[in-house]
């Protein structure tokens, strides 16, 4: 497993403030959503097609880099943190952790209720199931709330 302190100072925080979608509730719902998604160990779903520590889809990918490219100051921003003149095939999801984390924070985006308070770690999963799993998906809410909190007291924000 990645360790979470790092990952939250070193790659989240920067690379969501470099593209202007960082708050702490953003971050928290981030880590929540790898916690669950892949324990932040797997880079491929075990009974499946899902990509990258955030477990993202093929189709969900390329829906939101469309999503993305119709907002060009976002694209031009994006692109340029990420260092690629256009986005890269989804196989790249697995070795990029700065793409997989902006695509999992788009999806997020593209949902017109405002984030849950950043403490809040109830609400959020609860936005995690309806958002990023779908009410059919098979997460558990409380799964997302026990995984963080345990996580959290092991790596905390240094916020």
């Amino acid at each position: 497993m990645i360790h979470l302190g790092q990952l939250r100072e070193q790659v989240i925080r920067p690379v969501l403030k470099d593209i202007g979608l960082w708050s702490q509730a953003s971050e928290n719902l981030l880590i929540g959503t790898g916690l669950i998604e892949s324990r932040f160990y797997y880079l491929k779903q075990i009974k499946g097609e899902a990509l990258s520590l955030f477990q993202i889809e093929v189709p969900t990918y390329y829906w939101i880099i469309h999503k993305i490219a119709n907002r060009s100051n976002l694209y031009e921003k994006v692109l340029k943190v990420l260092g690629y003149d256009k986005f890269p095939p989804p196989e790249r999801l697995m070795s990029d952790i700065a793409l997989s984390l902006i695509i999992a924070r788009y999806r997020y985006c593209l949902d017109p209720d405002p984030l849950p308070e950043a403490e809040n770690i109830i609400e959020l999963s609860k936005y995690y199931k309806k958002i990023y799993n779908t009410p059919l998906g098979k997460a558990d809410p409380q799964l997302f709330v026990s995984l963080y909190r345990e996580h959290e007291l092991k790596f905390p924000s240094n916020t």
